[in-house]
């Protein structure tokens, strides 16, 4: 439960910082929602096998 809550502030955060980024550049925004996605989808396994 609090694993997910903390998932949803980290996504909130990154959307943010993605917004500040696409507006920056749009081709770091999308590098950075890759890599963001890629992380989520890693971490999600690993914290259920603690």
């Amino acid at each position: 439960m609090v694993f997910f809550v903390a998932v949803q502030g980290v996504g909130l955060l990154l959307d943010m910082l993605r917004l500040l980024f696409s507006s920056f550049s749009g081709t770091f925004g999308m590098v950075l929602e890759l890599c963001s996605e890629m992380f989520l989808l890693a971490s999600t396994p690993i914290w259920m096998l603690k």
